[in-house]
């Protein structure tokens, strides 16, 4: 039996180790070109290019090439191996290179060399564009491939119109409304310089099932772009648009989902990348004389860079609504958006620890009637709170006592001479009073404000952490009580306008017991609240930071009346492996998993790619953020994704239009922590429920072997996954 099991997990690994292979070398460079980032896209792509068997055979030979240049460079050097980009710009190289030349009446000894010295050409000019355009974090996409296009077609001026007759390219242009379905299909086949209506209804069918995001940011990029083709020809413009218009597509696609998170906001810069590229191809073809460069997708290139930089800025949009990392479908990007913002904010929002222990009151918020207003509204004033039951009289003074660092950074600026205040008297001439700026690695300042004269204990220039103590607490400025004064600020000078910010990993307390009842990962908190710094529990810390990678094996039990869809029997493996950026990575045999990484306050999963109801997909219900903080009859909630068809126009329309679609909240609440059993209990309810998800998870962690147990509960009933056995590896 064991060794069937063997048998069966060498071939399942055999069997991913080649398709991932296949994947990196082959597929997802041809999807790249059509902006998609996924082998089945590539897979579909192959079929298109297979209509043209000479170009597919230079493709596949330029790719082979370019895996073993890729593999004689990491040998060579530390440079890594080369990327989707890289792969992309020669494999296009090679296609233009193949459509130029195979026409050409020459010897397969000279096609041969010089196609392959257009391969090499596009590869080198990639590793270019990479170091110029890296600080402008501008991808290097198709600028490589043009560039070698455009050597090209100046040195050989009668080989493209050989090709057009050779491959017998059809005219592509528009007489009525009636010739524009066929337009369009035209222009997607020339993607994979297969300008035939068939090759374009398949490109445009895998680009939808693959993302709908995409296809309709797409098609309204190109309809923009006809639009102002139109009007350039109505108004006298010679402007051959119709074969350039494949520009208008990519543009629109690329600014309104693939580098931009999709919604209503992507489809308004499809429209002005659509509009945009249009008035470059037609100015391109008129002042280089409608040669064959002109119909490259160099307007497209143009029109990218300008939407990443004009767009990414107000009166747009920011900085942190660019999508960096080119990888999965524009539906995930939109979702993994949502994921952060709905636990961190919105991105850039500046993030703060309560700088003092114990509970502490918010007597001023945002907005506070009495001081924070204008441009300095966003602000907490902190005090203790007045004991339950008792009177403003009854307040504990939180005078001398520390003060911490609320961020990790630098510090910037520090006032520490001016004289602390008489009770009730206030220094109207010296606002923030004694106070101490602090800059964060992501370049957010923060200000704690009206410490005790002589006591700030940082100077300019020095590195502060949570555990840094900055001063203590004091009356100077304008305070007529002891408080502490909390704000993040848009620059680093005192008086600077203040910003919205959250504070981090705290508790919520109740008023009468001041003892906490919730733990918050970060978030706005309403005037009159009690917090508290969260403070690690070591037990729970210990068992999460402890967690070592091996092979569980998982067994299940059910009621005879659960449907099989949900699972039963096993076993069930498991595989938890450390990756090289410190993330845990949980895999199901049928490919399942879960990413989860070991953060500031505790451990929460960073990424989920399960099926509904299987083991992964419920461990990440049980785990998606458990505090080191946790202590029995702790609350707090966290989100996680869920599972979405992606292929229907209907569904992305109300994707776009509520998060509730996306993402599923989840009541999480810490049950025990046996110190004794040597194990963290965490309780977890979806709510509302949704229908791919139990009713509760309850999960159990022991140290080293991480989750050990699991007790599901839906309308059929209880299961309970055990694991019966745990092998540690090395990685």
């Amino acid at each position: 039996m064991a060794g069937g099991d063997a048998a069966r997990d060498s071939q399942r690994t055999a069997l991913v180790a080649a398709w991932t292979f296949l994947s990196r070398t082959y597929l997802i460079p041809l999807a790249g070109i059509c902006l998609a980032h996924s082998p089945w896209v590539g897979l579909g792509l192959w079929g298109v290019l297979a209509q043209q068997p000479q170009l597919a055979l230079a493709g596949v030979l330029a790719l082979t090439g370019i895996e073993l240049l890729s593999l004689w460079l990491v040998r060579i050097s530390e440079a890594g191996e080369l990327g989707v980009a890289d792969r992309a710009n020669g494999l296009l190289s090679a296609l233009a290179g193949a459509w130029l030349f195979v026409p050409a009446e020459l010897s397969p000894g000279v096609k041969g060399p010089m196609i392959a010295a257009v391969v090499l050409g596009g590869v080198l000019l990639t590793f270019l564009a990479r170091d110029l355009l890296e600080k402008r974090r501008l991808p290097a996409l198709v600028w490589p491939y043009c560039v070698i296009a455009v050597i090209v077609f100046t040195l050989f001026p009668q080989a493209s119109a050989r090709s057009l007759e050779y491959f017998h390219w059809p005219l592509m242009q528009i007489e009525a409304l009636a010739d524009l379905p066929e337009v369009f299909l035209r222009s997607m086949g020339v993607f994979l310089f297969s300008p035939w209506p068939l090759s374009g209804a398949l490109i445009a069918a895998v680009l939808f099932l693959w993302s709908p995001a995409l296809f309709l940011a797409g098609i309204t990029g190109w309809v923009a772009g006809i639009a102002v083709s139109s009007l350039m020809v109505a108004a006298g413009a010679q402007v051959f648009w119709a074969a350039a218009s494949y520009n208008f597509f990519l543009s629109g696609a690329a600014l309104g989902a693939v580098f931009f998170v999709p919604g209503f906001r992507g489809l308004f810069y499809a429209v002005i990348g659509g509009a945009v590229a249009a008035l470059i191809a037609g100015w391109l073809q008129i002042i280089l004389d409608y040669s064959a460069v002109s119909f490259l997708p160099i307007s497209f290139a143009v029109t990218l860079y300008a939407g990443l930089l004009v767009l990414a800025a107000p009166p747009f949009g920011a900085l942190q609504d660019r999508i960096e990392t080119w990888a999965g479908t524009p539906e995930d990007n939109l979702v993994a958006r949502d994921w952060l913002r709905a636990r961190w904010g919105r991105a850039g929002t500046p993030i703060a620890g309560v700088p003092m222990q114990g509970a502490l009151e918010i007597t001023q918020g945002f907005a506070g009637a009495l001081s924070h207003r204008g441009a300095w509204r966003h602000a907490l004033d902190f005090q203790r709170p007045v004991p339950f039951g008792g009177s403003e009289e009854m307040r504990p003074s939180l005078w001398g006592e520390a003060v911490y660092a609320p961020v990790e950074g630098v510090v910037t600026g520090v006032k520490a001479d001016v004289i602390d205040n008489a009770l009730g008297a206030v220094n109207f001439a010296d606002n923030w009073g004694n106070h101490v700026i602090m800059k964060t690695p992501s370049g957010e300042h923060v200000m704690t404000a009206h410490l005790m004269q002589g006591t700030v204990a940082v100077a300019p220039g020095q590195s502060v952490g949570f555990a840094t103590q900055i001063g203590l607490a004091g009356n100077s400025g304008r305070s007529a009580v002891p408080h502490l004064h909390l704000h993040a600020q848009k620059g680093e000078e005192a008086g600077a306008p203040t910003r919205d910010f959250l504070l981090a990993n705290f508790f919520a307390c109740d008023r009468s017991t001041l003892l906490p009842v919730e733990w918050h990962a970060s978030g706005h908190v309403a005037e009159g609240a009690v917090v508290m710094a969260a403070a690690a529990n070591p037990f729970v810390r210990n068992i999460l930071a402890g967690m070592l990678p091996g092979r569980g094996i998982w067994t299940v039990s059910v009621p005879d009346r659960l449907p099989s869809v949900h699972g039963a029997g096993g076993p069930i493996v498991v595989e938890t492996a450390l990756q090289e950026n410190g993330q845990y990575m949980f895999r199901q045999a049928q490919g399942d998993w879960m990413s989860a990484a070991l953060e500031f306050d505790g451990l929460r999963v960073t990424g989920l790619g399960a099926t509904s109801y299987s083991l992964v997909s419920l461990l990440a219900v049980g785990l998606a953020t458990v505090p080191y903080a946790a202590y029995p009859g702790l609350a707090w909630q966290d989100w996680l994704p869920r599972a979405y068809p992606t292929a229907t126009l209907k569904y992305l329309y109300r994707q776009f239009t509520t998060r509730r679609l996306r993402l599923t909240r989840l009541e999480m609440r810490c049950e025990a922590v046996g110190e004794l059993a040597g194990a963290v209990t965490i309780l977890s309810r979806p709510m509302p429920r949704p229908g791919d998800l139990p009713r509760s998870c309850a999960l159990t962690i022991a140290p080293r072997r991480g989750p050990v147990k699991l007790v599901v509960e839906d309308e059929a009933g209880t299961r309970v996954y055990e694991q019966i056995s745990f092998e540690p590896h090395e990685t």
